[in-house]
């Protein structure tokens, strides 16, 4: 929770002003632009650079070195000349929530526009956004368009949830050009996000049991129970130049976290007319363990297991963050919608089996 982003960590941040120049107490601003950064030293200057371009003028972009042990430390201290330009150094890793939850305990701006570190921005984005919150008070948070690497391709535009409780992205491996349509979301994605900071900080920000997977669907989730709109909004394009992949080291981590946190989302946040999708969640990871079983790899079983195990027994903090986290705000019918995305009923049962088949 942002509430508690700074509580615990002592001595493992350092927040160093560029020149001594910034005064985070000064008056508010428009943009705070929040990227954490871990080894990632070779994306830092064209993602800074690509947001640099348009100017600084009532934006401020905070990176937080979430204790990177490349040469992204050096890369960073060469952008000190900027005044509105700063880093928080973590002394230990504490991933990816609890770095953006840090980013915006310290921002000034109104809006806050979240970016992973290898992105960069092809169109005004922050511009784009100001403009869209300003012009209707609905929105409470968008996704750009987000583009692959190599091509007019687009890698994201937007997710909504299938009935086994999963999420599933739009747009994916699509001619960009045949996405220029703005429209409602249920989830965006952290990777080129923006968001209101008072709805931000209203929702308690990224849960930070959160270390990768799945905390976008659980602050987007929130979002629309506090009675706002996500919407895609294909005018901001940002190029995400490294999209992640699973090896042998990382996809232990995906299955656990996986499990763990889309668990989590459909307990803590899903109405009660909708706890029929808890059920058909657990079959789906049923389903997973099984196909797994049959390919020879029992190791990811084993995460999964530890997965559920872990809400298994964190399952009375789970149901009280859900009661703290009641929030009355809006149409809960609206959400309740959009949440499945605009497509059949068939068309679900068939996104919910499509992503088991392709795990």
């Amino acid at each position: 929770m942002i509430g508690e982003a700074l509580a615990g960590i002592g001595g493992n941040l350092q927040i160093i002003f560029p020149g001594g120049r910034i005064d985070m107490k000064k008056k508010e601003i428009s943009i705070s632009v929040i990227i954490p950064c871990f080894n990632a030293g070779r994306y830092i200057g064209p993602c800074l650079d690509s947001v640099l371009k348009y100017g600084l003028k009532d934006i401020e972009i905070i990176v937080i070195n979430d204790a990177s042990n490349d040469e992204s430390g050096k890369i960073l201290s060469q952008y000190d000349r900027y005044e509105n330009v700063f880093v928080i150094e973590n002394k230990t890793n504490l991933g990816a929530a609890k770095s953006r939850n840090l980013g915006a305990v310290k921002a000034r701006g109104r809006y806050l526009v979240f970016l992973d570190i290898d992105t960069g921005l092809e169109t005004d984005f922050l511009s784009i956004a100001a403009d869209k919150f300003e012009s209707s008070p609905k929105i409470g948070a968008m996704q750009a368009k987000l583009v692959s690497k190599d091509s007019e391709r687009v890698e994201s535009g937007g997710h909504f949830l299938s009935p086994f409780g999963f999420p599933y992205e739009i747009g994916v491996d699509e001619n960009e050009k045949n996405w220029n349509e703005e429209r409602l979301i249920f989830g965006a994605r952290s990777a080129a996000m923006a968001i209101r900071k008072r709805v931000f900080e209203r929702i308690g920000g990224f849960d930070e049991n959160y270390i990768i997977y799945a905390e976008e669907t659980d602050l987007c989730w929130r979002v629309w129970k506090l009675g706002y709109q996500i919407i895609y909004c294909p005018q901001a394009r940002v190029r995400h130049y490294q999209k992640s992949s699973l090896n042998a080291r990382t996809r232990y981590r995906i299955f656990f976290e996986g499990a763990k946190n889309n668990t989590a989302n459909i307990i803590k946040n899903a109405p009660s007319k909708m706890w029929w999708m808890l059920p058909l969640h657990i079959l789906g990871w049923g389903f997973v363990c099984l196909k797994l079983c049959f390919a020879g790899e029992t190791k990811m079983i084993i995460w999964i297991v530890r997965g559920l195990w872990w809400d298994l027994v964190h399952l009375d903090k789970l149901i009280d963050y859900r009661r703290r986290m009641k929030i009355n705000g809006g149409n809960h019918n609206e959400y309740e919608r959009i949440i499945f995305g605009n497509i059949g009923t068939r068309q679900l049962i068939s996104k919910g089996f499509n992503w088991l088949k392709n795990v």
